[in-house]
């Protein structure tokens, strides 16, 4: 296929390459360690739910941070929406 000039070619695959036993036996004898991988759909969602209630707790905390912060801020545009 001839790429025409100034134009890129972007290739998308899609899935996961095959498992190679040769290369996984040479990553394990260089000291890779094999991850724990949950074997199920809804084991990888449940999870995740302690990591998504952590960081939700953690973006209310940040938020209230800098309501209280810009307080003034949001108290002066009240007074002055309220004397229109």
């Amino acid at each position: 296929m001839k790429q025409p000039e100034g134009e890129i070619i972007t290739k998308i695959k899609n899935g996961l390459p095959k498992f190679d036993q040769e290369i996984h036996e040479k990553l394990l004898k260089d000291d890779w360690k094999e991850l724990k991988e949950p074997k199920s759909l809804m084991g990888c969602v449940a999870l995740s739910v302690p990591f998504m209630i952590v960081n939700f707790l953690i973006g209310m905390w940040i938020m209230e941070i800098i309501i209280v912060q810009n307080k003034h801020l949001l108290s002066y545009k009240n007074q002055r929406l309220s004397n229109l």
